[in-house]
């Protein structure tokens, strides 16, 4: 089959799903490199601004009745075409596959609900470095922003120097960005460092504690008979003076481990 029969085949077959003749409606012709494709220029006026201002009165497009399509292939385009169709969008219909070519086209000739569903679909999407440049050379706010934030405390030195030289103004936002975490970061450890202080010196008396613990361990271990069931061992632990001396060290424990309400 010859290209012209397959594009009068797949324009009947987009007819048919929005109930269309498009054999009636079309006057137009859109000129790819090797290929054309007959439009409906009423459509594509209501549609876009840039083919509003390409089929006005007086302008060559309109004269002649074809326009040079550079900025996308024959199949990219079908596919944009298609969703401007009456009844034809849904967002659904924007998919990972076809996110990309979308965004290109409704970003070119400024198809703002189709460009609104490639955003839609972006911010449900990993993000990556590739993925911010390309919100910001799209105007993508929203995506951008989620990328920025996402990558700011992320990137490398290379990372920033490239994305420096597409757009400084990409990497002035992506500096604020890493700013705007440092200070949050700081403001967290400031806002932690009484407790940290707390901790140690918790965490000193503990220590002190449970250093004096073995030392009265310690000496009752070097009592004589301490290895024996009976008899010294019996009589040394029930003394009460180490006993007092035990107890206040125990409590002395406790008492700091109370403070952060940790199990003894």
């Amino acid at each position: 089959m010859s290209h012209d029969a397959q594009q009068t085949a797949g324009d009947e077959q987009v007819s048919a799903s929005a109930g269309i003749d498009m054999q009636h409606v079309n006057d137009v012709v859109l000129e790819f490199d090797g290929a054309s494709k007959p439009v409906c220029s009423a459509l594509l006026r209501l549609a876009s601004p840039v083919f509003d201002r390409m089929l006005g009165s007086g302008m060559q497009e309109a004269q002649q009745g074809s326009i040079k399509v550079e900025v996308a292939t024959p199949g990219d385009f079908d596919l944009f075409y298609s969703l401007l169709l009456p009844g034809e969008w849904s967002p659904d219909l924007v998919t990972e596959k076809n996110v990309d070519a979308l965004l290109g086209l409704s970003d070119y000739y400024q198809v703002r609900f189709i460009k609104k569903g490639c955003e839609k679909r972006l911010l449900q999407s990993p993000v990556t470095k590739a993925r911010l440049m390309q919100a910001h050379r799209h105007g993508l706010k929203e995506q951008c922003t989620r990328c920025v934030d996402s990558l700011a405390a992320l990137l490398t030195e290379q990372d920033l120097v490239e994305i420096g030289n597409a757009s400084p103004e990409l990497l002035l936002q992506v500096a604020l960005a890493v700013r705007k975490q440092a200070l949050t970061m700081q403001r967290r450890v400031d806002e932690l460092e009484p407790a940290l202080k707390k901790a140690k010196t918790c965490f000193e008396s503990v220590q002190s504690l449970t250093n004096n613990l073995s030392a009265c361990t310690q000496g009752l271990q070097e009592r004589p008979g301490y290895h024996g069931i009976h008899g010294p061992l019996r009589e040394y632990t029930l003394d009460r003076e180490n006993g007092d001396k035990l107890k206040s060290i125990r409590d002395g424990i406790h008492a700091q481990l109370s403070r952060f309400k940790l199990p003894c």
